[in-house]
């Protein structure tokens, strides 16, 4: 999942949108590094293995 996320990061996008929903426009890649951070800690929490740095 994160390394899926950051792919789509290195790409650079200016705006972000979900169908039938709200967008957003700005630096987009940051959110998405975010969310692949969020994504990689949620997921070794559930796991029990700590995440790598």
């Amino acid at each position: 999942t994160g390394p899926t996320i950051r792919m789509l990061a290195a790409l650079e996008p200016r705006r972000l949108a979900v169908m039938h929903g709200s967008s957003f426009e700005g630096d987009c890649a940051a959110l998405l590094s975010q969310l692949a951070d969020f994504y990689e800690a949620a997921l070794a929490a559930k796991s029990g293995h700590p995440r790598s740095p």
